[in-house]
């Protein structure tokens, strides 16, 4: 059984519909998925309706801020309730705010951007800097992602309000589990003790981003099982890198079946 729990469509800031997502995970020869969007749960109620071979799991990955760093907790689900939807949705006007805020910034500085042409160039639920990031390089402003993000908007964040604690209450409320999304192990150092305290219930030891290792992965793995914690798995997938693809990273029950029991 391969699993991939934590990919992105363009209901926030991934590149496919979630149609394609689903397809390109069906192609790549994956078995269980979640879609993990930032702030917005529409691409999962989407899928739970499409015709796949697939186990689609329910799953958020909630923007939050400890201090001046940006936590991320992935939320994993059997049903979202309004409740939960409603708190989103706060989150994701508090992000929209932040936008045109730099939108706004940027046209001072002769860029030619709008608020509205964000909404229909990507028509996306949830809005982030990854979306200017696109938008201009698409209109001649850089040639790599990169080079757009280190001349525009490094000095620019989307800071939200709502703290990891917080995060993790409201997912526990909603009836989710809540699990620490793609940790380094400088995060590790810095906000266990926080985090643990916080209630948060899992953390995604393996994950797909450049730089991971087999090693911090199993490190990872033996601070959950030292505070009986669940282990997850997640390419992370955006769909922007073309030599990536959904199949490319996956894990098995053998590495995360005490999670994949919650929803199998």
């Amino acid at each position: 059984m391969k699993v991939d729990l934590h990919m992105h469509t363009n209901c926030s800031d991934g590149i496919y519909p979630p149609e394609e997502v689903v397809k390109k995970a069906e192609i790549g020869g994956l078995d269980v998925i979640a879609i993990a969007d930032h702030d917005c749960v529409e691409a999962n109620e989407k899928a739970q309706g499409f015709n796949t071979p697939l186990k689609i799991i329910r799953a958020v990955e909630v923007t939050s801020y400890r201090g001046p760093d940006e936590i991320h907790i992935l939320g994993y689900f059997k049903k979202f309730d309004e409740d939960f939807k409603e708190f989103l949705k706060s989150i994701q006007h508090e992000r929209l705010g932040r936008i045109k805020e730099i939108v706004s910034e940027l046209q001072k500085f002769g860029v030619d951007v709008t608020v509205e042409k964000l909404f229909e160039r990507f028509g996306a639920t949830t809005y982030t800097r990854g979306h200017l990031v696109f938008y201009l390089m698409e209109n001649g402003y850089g040639a790599t992602p990169s080079e757009v993000f280190e001349k525009y908007l490094k000095d620019f964040s989307v800071p939200i309000s709502v703290t990891p604690e917080g995060a993790v209450s409201e997912i526990l409320k909603g009836g989710g589990i809540p699990v620490w999304a793609h940790p380094v192990p400088e995060e590790i150092e810095k906000h266990f003790d926080y985090m643990l305290k916080a209630g948060i219930k899992g953390i995604e030891a393996y994950n797909g981003r450049r730089g991971m290792t087999d090693e911090i992965s199993e490190s990872f793995v033996e601070i959950a099982r030292e505070h009986d914690l669940l282990v997850t798995a997640g390419s992370d997938w955006h769909g922007y890198t073309r030599d990536y693809n959904l199949g490319d990273f996956y894990k098995t029950e053998k590495e995360i079946g005490k999670f994949l029991k919650i929803f199998l």
